[in-house]
């Protein structure tokens, strides 16, 4: 289930779809940007509205999810390329994302990247 929910929030980002990334998202999400800036729930689905994010390619690459006490914690790497306020960024970041179980209901809590150093590679 979690793998889906990783793979439809990849395919809202592409589509630039807000109100799918607000379906999938707690009110209380941290989402942390490879620059080390930070977006609440409200603000990133606002500037995903305003075309402030426009993902031209993007690909997730799910490694483990471990799934503790309602959490669930997917370690995996995300690439690709985007536009940020109109300026070209080359996404290559190891990310752990942080998904909340209420129920049979899972939405996206927190998010953090980090960037891939070209050595590293």
């Amino acid at each position: 289930m979690i793998r889906r929910l990783e793979d439809q929030r990849r395919l809202a980002m592409l589509a630039g779809d807000a109100a799918s990334l607000l379906g999938m998202f707690d009110t209380d999400l941290v989402y942390t940007h490879s620059d080390g800036s930070q977006d609440t729930c409200a603000s990133y689905i606002g500037k995903v509205a305003a075309g402030h994010f426009v993902y031209h390619q993007l690909g997730f690459e799910v490694g483990n999810i471990e799934i503790h006490y309602g959490l669930a914690l997917v370690h995996g790497w995300i690439h690709g390329e985007a536009e940020v306020k109109g300026n070209p960024r080359v996404l290559n970041c190891r990310y752990l994302a942080v998904w909340s179980g209420r129920g049979a209901t899972w939405k996206l809590r927190a998010f953090q990247p980090t960037p891939v150093a070209e050595n590293m590679l």
